[in-house]
């Protein structure tokens, strides 16, 4: 529901951007997110894209983790590699 555009299929990662925002908007606004209710909140952004770039305003580097990794840092440039895994998908999915 927290991304509900999403296809394993379409060549595109789905992004949501969360903006900073005080305990009262970050409650809601995670309510919303996992109630798949988040389009339109003034703190979230949402788009797909084939690629993307990750920084810091200041250009400080920041430990990237992925899935529980330590994979590199921040700036981070991510790019969609078509059908370059295969992956097994319940039917109707």
């Amino acid at each position: 529901q927290m991304l509900p555009d999403a296809d394993v299929r379409d060549g595109l990662l789905d992004v949501i951007v969360l903006r900073k925002g005080n305990l009262v908007d970050l409650s809601g606004m995670f309510l919303q997110l996992t109630q798949g209710k988040h389009t339109g909140h003034p703190l979230i952004s949402y788009f797909q894209t084939d690629e993307i770039v990750i920084a810091l305003d200041d250009g400080r580097e920041l430990p990237l983790d992925l899935d529980g990794e330590q994979v590199g840092h921040l700036p981070a440039h991510i790019t969609v590699c078509p059908q370059a895994i295969n992956l097994l998908v319940p039917a109707g999915k």
